[in-house]
């Protein structure tokens, strides 16, 4: 495991981050938008594929719980720390 993140570090982000124009940044970002969108589409498919035949009253399509508070604090200081990661970390 060290030895791979040493490895990617080293080539892979040690390059990245050394780059004086931000402009070679913009191909990492369409691809990791576009496996942002294959990820979605793979979750859409298999929430397809096993979904229950019938969808009936004893199937909850949402249940809400106070955990949702929990969630959005979550992916709310995680959304925040990428642009800002220097300061958190």
């Amino acid at each position: 495991r060290t030895l791979n993140e040493t490895v990617i570090t080293v080539f892979v982000l040690l390059p990245l981050s050394l780059a004086k124009d931000l402009q070679r940044l913009a191909y990492t970002s369409i691809l990791g938008l576009g496996v942002l969108v294959y990820v979605l589409f793979i979750v859409i498919h298999d929430s397809i594929l096993n979904s229950p035949a019938e969808i009936s009253q004893d199937v909850p399509l949402c249940e809400w719980s106070l955990g949702i508070f929990e969630a959005i604090a979550l992916y709310c200081h995680a959304f925040v720390a990428h642009y800002n990661a220097p300061k958190v970390f």
